[in-house]
């Protein structure tokens, strides 16, 4: 009477909690059409408190922003009149809409080098612009320069300059070969909106498509394509509310979301199936009774793998952690009291005697799908002989493969550059290639040349030691060009001659003249603490090495342009996007495994309490490790660097994969407590729970499936994982884990208390 009291009002609850949810319908839809898109700039990834990120704002506070746009054409030259042209209407494009900063041509930068007060020949003024202003084969440019507005608007700052070449006579935006760092921001950002517009449709429909041929009947797999997409819809409601915006990490949220809600469904709806022919009222709200403990536990370990991730420093990991751990723990609420009432109304069980009869006479014949899971039902008895007979072996191999792939985790490599995240014959990286074969290098190094005011040495010493580091610089092969305030002053005496002597004097007093020129230019500034000449050097971004080896290379350039003017009033700082980018590769490759150790830590527990041991939680936990090993293992031998929404895998993966082993122990563990023994038990969960796990296996790769084949090569890198992944950890829960369930250690543990 109790229970039926219990199902009376769960299902009442049911009721009228999903009659509001398909009311707020609209707003959900609201939030998704209009839910943001874009991606925080590199550098803001990491925490206020970082070393590299405290230097690089101060060397923003100082010079301003180092965000801009290089755009160049074919045919493009110093002599070209579309340059100045391009030009003009790029400042009259400033005047209008507030985006563009300013804008320098090649021959604004050869002009004030070969006229007064400089005054160099034109062979001088380009050797000394070579790699920065102009390429090896003459190749000229524009540098855009955006304003804070512009950089927060980089699509409209894109599309400012496309229409300021279109305007533009014998030109057009078709013709622009463009580069830079808001530029590469701009494609991240389209690349998600792509990936987002066009893949979330069709992941949709191929999950749902395969779960009405696993779950045998249409209505089935629409009761679980709108439960998983109510979830999803929340995911995105969420970010929106919130104000969030998709990122082009956080763009697979709402994916992730409908898969682990699609899961929990199809879990619930077999043991739904599973009441088929049963006398009750609420067959529905029973049916949630015998999956909530699994399907709870099955949320609570996947919100502890995707919540480890909050506690990465990087802050696109840490927001996609907090985003999926709170979207995941709303849709299973969501699915939980929506579950009876839209089964119950949708696939409302026939009576005993009706569905006895209608079997008789063959008025009800099963599927396809399950004609073939049926006539394969003998084979389970089979696969328990066969895992009996060699479970041994089985568990030994498994533990080989985890301790070998977890060596080759550690010969892991990650990377943030750019031109990992796009395939060689996308538009962007073409662009990249052109203009740095015709151009120069487009990363840049900033050194900042520090002067404190306790510092007593001469305006012109001071540029000598800067001129020295620059001259240091561009012998480094890996330095493409160097740009510094003393590019653009006169030779500067190095003797101590009685004519040297005369004319430092004369510099002492024209450099003094030149520090507001030189600080309007963002090559010099001053402040109270002393006096900040900026070089910067521009090194490949499409080069093998990390820019780990760019930075050592520079500061050795560094060191050996200081030989003579060692100083403790002077200071060095290495700063930019590129030592940021250096730092960040280091920090992913940590949170990787600080994150995993993290979920691991969490979720072993809870497997121990399933479980209800310490030694058999550890052992469980085993097929839900190895699967993960395998494929960043094999990642680490073969020398594949993993970015960043690789970093997001291992943990993910750990709380799905340990989904369907909470569903095979929880049951395991009740056949043993009703007097099974070990391989009666195995058999009886392989021949129930273990169609469930497959299922939903075949479901989520086919929802991550579509993802495979995004421009972004992250997000395709994360589907591919995460296939391989799941893929793995089905093979993990339904061979190896009853093989350590049966061979002689195993049974010995679960036979004995932990």
């Amino acid at each position: 009477m109790q229970d039926n009291r219990a199902l009376k009002r769960v299902s009442r609850w049911s009721t009228w909690f999903t009659i509001a949810l398909l009311l707020s319908l609209p707003i959900g839809i609201y939030a998704a059409v209009h839910t943001p898109i874009g991606s925080a700039s590199v550098h803001e990834w990491l925490p206020n408190s970082q070393s590299e990120r405290l230097k690089y704002d101060r060397f923003v506070s100082e010079f301003g922003q180092d965000q801009y746009l290089i755009v160049s054409w074919e045919g493009c030259s110093v002599e070209d009149p579309r340059l100045s042209r391009f030009k003009n209407e790029l400042e009259l494009a400033s005047k209008q809409n507030g985006l563009i900063e300013n804008a320098t041509t090649t021959q604004d930068a050869l002009h004030n080098l070969t006229h007064p007060p400089i005054e160099f020949t034109l062979e001088e003024s380009i050797a000394r612009l070579q790699g920065f202003w102009i390429g090896d084969q003459g190749t000229a440019a524009t540098i855009v320069k955006f304003t804070s507005q512009g950089i927060q608007k980089q699509g409209d700052s894109i599309e400012a300059v496309e229409l300021a070449a279109d305007r533009t006579e014998g030109l057009g935006r078709q013709s622009l070969r463009m580069a830079g760092t808001l530029y590469e921001a701009h494609a991240v950002d389209v690349a998600a909106e792509n990936s987002l517009r066009t893949l979330v449709l069709p992941s949709t429909i191929a999950a749902t498509i395969v779960a009405w041929i696993c779950l045998g009947k249409l209505r089935y797999a629409l009761i679980v394509f709108l439960l998983a997409g109510l979830g999803q819809l929340s995911s995105v409601a969420l970010v929106y509310f919130t104000g969030g915006q998709f990122s082009a990490v956080l763009i697979v949220l709402p994916t992730l979301i409908f898969m682990l809600s699609l899961a929990g469904a199809v879990h619930l709806v077999t043991y739904y199936q599973e009441l088929d022919g049963q006398q009750s009222l609420y067959p529905g709200t029973q049916a949630l009774f015998i999956g909530f403990v699994p399907c709870f536990l099955s949320t609570v370990t996947t919100v502890i793998g995707d919540g480890s991730l909050i506690f990465s420093q990087l802050s696109p990991i840490k927001e996609f952690g907090l985003y999926c751990g709170i979207g995941l723990t709303i849709a299973t609420v969501i699915l939980f009291l929506a579950f009876p009432f839209l089964i119950e109304k949708l696939a409302p069980l026939r009576p005993k005697d009706m569905t006895s009869r209608t079997r008789e006479v063959g008025l009800e014949s099963p599927s396809w799908w399950e004609r073939q899971i049926q006539s394969r039902i003998p084979s389970v008895h089979s696969l328990v002989t066969f895992l009996l007979r060699w479970s041994t072996p089985i568990s030994v191999i498994g533990l080989l493969l985890l301790i070998v792939t977890s060596y080759g985790m550690l010969l892991l490599e990650t990377t943030t550059k750019f031109d990992t995240m796009f395939s060689k014959n996308s538009r962007t990286i073409q662009d990249m290639a052109w203009l740095e074969s015709h151009f120069g290098p487009l990363a840049s190094v900033e050194v900042l040349v520090r002067f404190d005011k306790t510092n007593s040495m001469t305006p012109v010493d001071r540029a000598l030691c800067v001129s020295s580091i620059e001259e240091s610089l561009r012998e480094k092969p890996e330095v493409g060009g160097v740009l510094s305030g003393t590019t653009f002053l006169p030779k500067l005496p190095h003797s101590n001659s009685m004519r040297s002597v005369a004319r430092r004097a004369v510099l002492n007093k024209r450099l003094e003249e030149a520090k507001p020129t030189l600080i309007e230019q963002s090559m010099l500034s001053e402040t109270d603490s002393g006096e900040t000449w900026r070089l910067t050097a521009k090194v490949s971004s499409l080069q093998k090495e990390d820019y780990g080896f760019m930075i050592d290379r520079i500061q050795e350039g560094v060191d050996e342009g200081l030989v003579d003017f060692r100083n403790p009033s002077i200071d060095v700082v290495l700063t930019g996007l590129s030592p940021v980018l250096h730092h960040t590769q280091k920090m992913l490759l940590w949170d990787l495994g600080s994150s995993f150790a993290s979920a691991f830590l969490m979720i072993t527990p809870i497997m121990m309490m399933v479980a209800r041991g310490i030694v058999r939680g550890l052992l469980i936990m085993i097929p839900n490790v190895v699967p993960i090993t395998l494929v960043f293992g094999a990642m680490g031998w073969m020398g594949w660097r993993l970015d960043i929404a690789g970093i997001l895998t291992a943990s993910i993966a750990l709380g799905i994969a340990v989904d369907d082993t909470l569903h095979f122990v929880t049951r395991y563990m009740s056949r043993l407590k009703s007097g099974d023994t070990p391989a009666l038990a195995v058999e009886d969960v392989l021949r129930t729970s273990g169609k469930a796990i497959l299922f939903t296996t075949l479901i989520n790769c086919f929802a991550m499936l579509p993802f495979v084949w995004s421009e972004f090569l992250p997000t395709s890198l994360f589907a591919f994982m995460m296939i391989s992944i799941l893929s793995l950890a089905v093979l993990g829960d339904l061979f190896l884990l009853p093989a350590l369930l049966l061979c002689p250690l195993g049974q010995r543990i679960v036979r004995n208390r932990s």
